[in-house]
């Protein structure tokens, strides 16, 4: 879950659900919060329109990598798919997607916003 500049987590044992940690991440407010199981990694949207992608470590703590700027507004989806590459495809307000690659770090394809004629 997200909230202003803090990222929370929780567990779900069974029927349960309980608190596992929270993290402050520098003062940008985020908007949606991913979990990217085929990467093994979660992905936020920030206010600031940069994607930030984290990792936790053995010992439970998060790991920031370098946030990306992929949309020129907020980014509102982020999905894996393995073709035609194991790379993840967001979409934005910007009314454009962006075909991504985690493990090149590099977007791959942009498809711009189509127009009605």
């Amino acid at each position: 879950m997200c909230s202003d500049n803090r990222l929370y987590f929780y567990k779900q044992r069974g029927n349960t659900v309980s608190y596992f940690s929270s993290f402050d991440i520098g003062g940008v407010t985020q908007h949606q919060l991913f979990y990217l199981p085929m990467h093994k990694v979660w992905v936020s949207s920030g206010k600031d329109l940069q994607m930030y992608r984290f990792t936790f470590t053995d010992k439970n703590k998060l790991e920031l990598e370098k946030p990306q700027k992929l949309h020129d507004d907020q980014i509102t989806s982020v999905v894996e798919v393995t073709i035609p590459c194991r790379c993840i495809i967001t979409g934005g307000l910007d009314k454009r997607i962006v075909m991504f690659s985690m493990t090149r770090n590099q977007i791959l394809r942009v498809l711009p916003q189509q127009h009605q004629t």
